[in-house]
């Protein structure tokens, strides 16, 4: 057991880095590692957004999975992608998240976005 803990203590210390990596595929599994080491948050988010569309989805999906709502605030409701910031919405809607989605509902470019944060505002309320 205490092997095993050091490798992830090890592993925790270098994926980080592999957020920034230049390979896609790379960045993608750095994040579904971290989220699996039960260490990833935006601490150990890359500098900037990342390029590609698959790996800012795997970090919302992993962001949900950890609970952490301030992430997703922060990383996925500016996404540049109408359906990432979808999802991050129905995610945020399933954490009862009540002010990230009144500012989504209020803020957000696409009306079916604004529409769907109203609608589980309204659910909320219930």
């Amino acid at each position: 057991a205490a092997v095993e803990w050091l490798g992830r203590l090890k592993a925790a210390e270098l994926l980080p880095d592999a957020l920034n990596d230049p390979s896609n595929e790379v960045r993608l599994r750095a994040v579904s590692l971290l989220c699996e080491l039960q260490t990833f948050s935006p601490l150990s988010k890359p500098a900037r957004p990342d390029p590609e569309r698959r790996v800012r989805a795997e970090s919302l999906e992993n962001f949900a999975k950890l609970r952490q709502v301030d992430a997703i605030v922060e990383n996925s409701l500016c996404d540049p992608d109408e359906k990432i910031r979808a999802r991050a919405v129905d995610l945020l809607g399933a954490m009862r998240a009540v002010v990230p989605l009144a500012e989504v509902a209020l803020q957000d470019s696409s009306t079916a976005i604004r529409r769907t944060a109203a609608t589980f505002l309204i659910s909320l309320r219930k």
